[in-house]
């Protein structure tokens, strides 16, 4: 059975307010299974990349991003990319490599001219 934990480090140790699971500096982890998918495909890299995201937002602190204090949601949104990253790192297939660059990278944004 393929899987892996997921861990949600940066957040855990920079504030441990965040979440309940967090105690002396141990970083949640969740484990998500993956060996039903076929990870050649971009239609298995894509649903790995959507449970490894899942799982972030668990790790990394409350359900609901928007109950945060503001000066804690960049450590919240770090630590979820942070999390991902290091999962894909860890699956290290060529297919959910590129499925998650695809997607980290910044939209373009166009500017309309009168």
């Amino acid at each position: 059975m393929k899987t892996f934990a997921i861990s949600g480090l940066v957040l855990a140790t920079a504030t441990l307010s965040l979440s309940a699971l967090v105690h002396a500096g141990e970083a949640p982890t969740m484990t998500v299974k993956y060996a039903d998918l076929d990870l050649t495909r971009s239609e298995g890299a894509a649903t790995l990349y959507a449970r490894l995201t899942r799982a972030a937002h668990v790790v990394c602190g409350p359900i609901e991003p928007q109950s945060l204090d503001p000066t804690l949601k960049p450590r919240y949104y770090a630590c979820i990319s942070k999390a991902i990253a290091e999962a894909v790192a860890k699956v290290d297939r060529p297919a959910l490599t590129e499925y998650a660059s695809a997607k980290s990278a910044a939209p373009a944004i166009k500017v309309a001219s009168r």
